[in-house]
């Protein structure tokens, strides 16, 4: 992957110059961007193979350049010649108009000549623009060119992310109210802007936005009294969807953390666990949070199956790539393969859809304590462990699918 973005909103990519990745760009979730001037691939002789790649509700919004008001030019981004497709839309996401200076022929290198997506994901059409630059990466002149032109559509309920669109839209919209708040755009010269944000601030996301203020005012002078204002209005809030859920669950988690780490009961971390497992694309960013908190506890990897996916068009050539397939099914296995609880006490389970799989353990001498072939569940006895720290590692015939570190605290 030459640049992976997963629901961020707002970002620059400039001047980026990827070759030799299996896609040059890709945005999973609602990812309204500014790219310009990158070169994508601009090497044959290396291919990429997907120019920018979509997947999983992304989006990018309008890939060209604000000069004045709606006026747009060329972003002046060279799409090389690419394996698959210059830009490849799958798994409910929306492509967008890419703007390039004509004229649309092959040879032309600003011209993104093959276009696909999956139905019902719809594909990048390129627009014919003689406006040519003037695209940069450095401080732009007029505080709306700051401002990526997919934030738009949603402030204004323009996309349609099919089954999805109802969390799509809260996700990406909760991201767009904290940078509104954040006073980084001038929302005046925003169309829909006031609208939303007057009826954002008296809804949930405005509470969770207060919420977070409070707390990270709490982090920084210790004062408990913010503390306790942001809990009880995480108490108070009654959610309306399954997002607004499940980060009201994480805050209240969350805000007994801050208060000692031990005060998290079992239950919580349990429920913190079936959160972090979610998907983030259709349950929220609260996934991530889930799991960066479960760090503080164990060293398991939670991922959901969304955010593994192959291309779906029936003529990829990446699936005829033997080295290319073997190497994503050897990430899969390891997403897939579970060691738990870590730290552990006197057994631990393993969980993995690898058939013929084998789990080692090490002392940090190098000694090998434990050698045990795996089934879809295998449980171990290690309660003639010491405390401290082992190392395992899972592997099928000579292939390595996974290897950590291993906690013994009794």
């Amino acid at each position: 992957m030459g640049i992976f973005t997963s629901i961020g909103l707002n970002n620059l990519y400039c001047e980026n110059d990827i070759k030799g990745a299996g896609a040059a760009m890709k945005f999973m979730g609602t990812s309204p961007s500014r790219i310009y001037k990158n070169a994508l691939n601009n090497n044959s002789i290396d291919p990429c193979y997907f120019g920018i790649f979509l997947d999983q509700n992304g989006y990018v919004g309008p890939i060209n350049y604000p000069v004045a008001g709606f006026i747009v030019a060329t972003a002046d981004n060279i799409f090389g010649d690419f394996t698959w497709a210059d830009t490849y839309a799958d798994n409910f996401s929306n492509g967008s108009r890419i703007d390039y200076s004509p004229p649309p022929f092959p040879a032309n290198p600003y011209f993104p000549n093959i276009n696909l997506s999956v139905s019902p994901s719809t594909a990048f059409y390129p627009i014919n623009n003689n406006l040519s630059g003037p695209a940069q990466c450095g401080p732009q002149v007029g505080i709306l060119q700051d401002l990526s032109r997919g934030i738009s559509p949603f402030i204004n309920n323009l996309l349609n992310f099919g089954p999805n669109n109802v969390n799509s839209n809260a996700i990406a919209d909760k991201s767009i109210f904290e940078l509104f708040r954040k006073n980084a755009i001038n929302t005046a010269s925003v169309g829909g802007s006031a609208a939303f944000m007057s009826m954002h601030s008296a809804a949930a996301i405005g509470n969770f936005h207060s919420m977070d203020s409070l707390v990270g005012r709490y982090i920084f002078t210790g004062n408990a009294v913010d503390l306790t204002q942001a809990n009880s209005m995480n108490l108070s809030l009654t959610p309306t969807t399954n997002i607004e859920q499940n980060q009201k669950t994480f805050n209240t988690i969350y805000h007994t953390y801050l208060q000692g780490d031990t005060l998290v009961t079992p239950l919580q971390l349990i429920t913190l666990k079936g959160i972090a497992q979610l998907c983030p694309f259709t349950d929220g960013t609260n996934v991530y949070q889930a799991r960066a908190l479960l760090k503080h506890y164990d060293t398991t990897e939670y991922f959901n199956v969304c955010e593994y996916s192959l291309p779906t068009f029936a003529n990829t050539r990446i699936n005829n790539i033997p080295s290319a397939k073997s190497e994503l099914n050897i990430t899969a296995e390891a997403l897939s393969t579970k060691v738990f609880p870590n730290p552990a006490i006197t057994e631990i389970t393993i969980i993995t859809e690898v058939q013929g799989a084998k789990i080692f353990i090490y002392n940090l001498v190098g000694q090998l304590l434990i050698e045990s072939p795996l089934t879809a569940e295998t449980k171990l006895d290690i309660s003639e462990f010491k405390n401290g720290t082992y190392l395992y590692k899972i592997m099928k015939d000579k292939a390595l699918i996974k290897s950590e570190r291993l906690i013994i605290n009794k």
